[in-house]
């Protein structure tokens, strides 16, 4: 949108009056909307951008590069979407690091839809939003089963895990671990399957282990809403 310049204004002018009228009334008002609708563009175009940046649909830390010397900070909230299909394939998140000088832009993101790995996406300032509760969009999924081992839930959100295991010996146990906690999961017969279902917070390390003296861990797996 174009600014219309403001006149100036001569008090000697036999018109001044009128004038000063029409200057407060009509074109300042006007200058102000003008104004304020430039300022407006400048923001919507420091804080939008394109990335080329090939990355998967889903939550947890995403990378991509945008440009340089753009306004993006710390804490602002962005939607990360397909370009060929915003719609089906997107992702919401909040800003945790940009480098104005190189235009790498980290985002962890809360929500997504759709799927796949693409490389082609639209960058926009969003509001905060609703974040999706547990279980919403999430569902029970396979993951990695193999006992003695940490893990670490990457994403957002919290992580429900059912597992699954027995021990060899009657009376023995195994552990749990979650983020350096240990839960004893105790067996009464030697060979019988023992399922618990725990919760992972966001960032923690977990992982089923032999407790040393109790009994040998056969792990049947890990079963996680994700």
């Amino acid at each position: 949108m174009p600014i219309t310049p403001l006149p100036s204004l001569e008090r000697t002018d036999p018109l001044f009056k009128s004038k000063l009228d029409d200057f407060f009334l009509n074109q300042l008002p006007l200058f102000s909307v003008q104004v304020a609708a430039a300022a407006n563009a400048l923001n919507l175009a420091s804080t939008t951008d394109v990335s080329a940046s090939s990355i998967a649909v889903g939550d947890g830390e995403k990378t991509l590069l945008v440009s340089p010397g753009k306004s993006y900070q710390v804490g602002m909230y962005v939607v990360i979407a397909d370009a060929s299909d915003p719609g089906t394939n997107s992702m919401h998140g909040q800003i945790t690091a940009y480098d104005i000088a190189t235009g790498v832009l980290d985002v962890l993101v809360i929500t997504n839809r759709g799927g796949g790995t693409h490389a082609d996406w639209v960058i926009t300032l969003s509001a905060p939003g609703a974040e999706a509760g547990f279980g919403d969009g999430q569902s029970w999924q396979a993951v990695g089963a193999t006992k003695n081992t940490l893990f670490s839930n990457t994403s957002a959100r919290p992580l429900a895990l059912y597992v699954g295991g027995n021990v060899n010996t009657g009376g023995g146990y195994w552990e749990m671990r979650i983020n350096g906690l240990v839960l004893y999961t105790p067996q009464l017969t030697a060979g019988w399957n023992h399922y618990g279902l725990y919760i992972i917070p966001p960032g923690a390390s977990y992982g089923a282990f032999d407790s040393v003296g109790a009994g040998v861990l056969t792990l049947i797996g890990f079963w996680g809403m994700i």
